[in-house]
């Protein structure tokens, strides 16, 4: 699931959450595959996408594309932008076959 509808929206503005929710999903997935081998912060990701969101949401899009199966946590960490340690991600062994 892409979308967690936590605040109960309906019709038309769920339709559209969920559509940029998949979006997000999809371009975090493209950055992994593109730079297979690197690993990233949630925060360089999103720097690497160079969008408005909140970092919430990808790291909600990490979490997801990790569940199920598109990219691993490995244990390295970085300073994030807050001046906390960040783990790293990078996409899964299995995703690199395909």
């Amino acid at each position: 699931m892409s979308y967690y509808n936590t605040n109960s929206e309906s019709g038309e503005t769920l339709s559209r959450s969920k559509e940029r929710a998949d979006t997000m999903k999809d371009q975090i997935l493209h950055l992994f595959r593109e730079n297979a081998g690197i690993d990233f912060t949630p925060f360089e990701v999103l720097r690497q996408l160079n969008t408005r969101s909140p970092i919430t949401s990808v790291r909600r899009s990490i979490t997801d594309l990790t569940m199920e199966g598109f990219l691993e946590k490995t244990d390295k960490m970085r300073i994030g932008d807050y001046g906390k340690q960040n783990y790293c991600w990078r996409l899964s062994y299995q995703s690199r076959l395909f």
